[in-house]
């Protein structure tokens, strides 16, 4: 029986439903409620900051969900337009504002959550947009979404197979942002430095300090060279998590850190698996020596060091996958 108090809530995105799990200050975990099932695999959680009752969570083919009570129960969004919903970012002051990167690759936002919907046309129209491609009988994607750290109206899409694009007028327009492998798995910012981006790709992890306008790879140290999550902390732009595996079957696997960002990568005290990837991970943005990690074969770790050293959360999710993490802000 536990018997510590909610030290955090935790959104988990898993391949065949979400849920919301309860971390306790004395070390154990329990799931909260029902886990609400999907018909395939959840992509990605996004929680509004500011008015955390309200996330939504982008699954693949079961499409765009929302929550309204902090991930207890979600509903489906039934007129977002299309069938795939890969990355979903929503505004930090405005839960009803948010944008969805779908499959065939294009964004399409909404201003009242979800009720009704817009494309970004102007995104679709890159003259890049006739390189994308993908692997039958799949199709180009957005796999990753973001907003940047200081502008809400300035947003980050990461194409997979297409590279980084990014939006100054909250999707208006668009432009590329050249010098990133294009096979582009994850996106991820910090309030640390704002203007500090990192990519995460099939062939090594990207920085760039400047918004994107060019970038440094910063693979060099890292023992395997595809990259799915990469996260740097909320107040350390420098200090930056990823996980890397020998490609995307993902048979070996490490999670690394570093704190020089990305110049040079040193391993964690790390007690899983290194045949099951970590493939998710999540800061808690008001305790940031507190960061989450979920892996392929559906296990929770947690680290109080920043990332230095792990523990397996106790909790049995009953999934075969974690895909995505959020933390409820407190």
């Amino acid at each position: 029986m536990a018997t510590g108090s909610v030290r955090a809530y935790l959104l988990v995105g898993m391949h065949d439903g979400v849920c919301k799990v309860a971390c306790r200050t004395d070390g154990s975990a329990e799931v909260v409620g029902a886990v609400t099932p999907l018909e395939h695999a959840a992509a990605r959680l996004a929680v509004c900051r500011t008015q955390p009752r309200v996330a939504y969570l982008a699954a693949y083919e079961a499409g765009l969900w929302r929550s309204d009570d902090g991930g207890g129960t979600w509903r489906r969004l039934e007129r977002y337009p299309v069938e795939h919903a890969h990355s979903v970012a929503v505004h930090p002051q405005q839960p009803e504002r948010l944008s969805v990167g779908s499959e065939p690759a294009a964004i399409y936002q909404s201003e009242d959550g979800g009720a009704s919907w817009r494309e970004c046309e102007n995104f679709r129209l890159l003259p890049e947009s006739k390189d994308w491609y993908f692997f039958e009988p799949r199709q180009p994607h957005v796999r990753a979404l973001t907003l940047a750290a200081h502008d809400a109206a300035c947003l980050y899409a990461g194409v997979e197979v297409g590279g980084v694009y990014r939006s100054t007028d909250a999707g208006a327009s668009w432009r590329a942002c050249l010098g990133t492998h294009p096979d582009v798995h994850s996106l991820s910012v910090t309030p640390a430095r704002p203007r500090t981006l990192y990519a995460a790709t099939a062939r090594h992890p990207y920085r760039s300090d400047d918004g994107g306008d060019t970038w440094t790879e910063i693979g060099s140290g890292l023992p395997l060279p595809y990259i799915v999550p990469i996260s740097p902390a909320p107040d350390d732009a420098d200090l930056v998590l990823v996980a890397c595996a020998d490609s995307s079957r993902r048979r070996s696997s490490r999670l690394m850190r570093s704190t020089d960002g990305g110049r040079t990568w040193h391993e964690p005290d790390w007690p899983g698996s290194k045949r099951d990837m970590a493939v998710a991970l999540a800061w808690d943005f008001s305790d940031s020596a507190v960061v989450y990690a979920g892996t392929d074969k559906g296990a929770l770790y947690r680290s109080g060091d920043r990332g230095a050293s792990w523990e397996k959360l106790p909790v049995s999710l009953g999934s075969v996958a974690v895909g995505s993490l959020a933390v409820v802000p407190r």
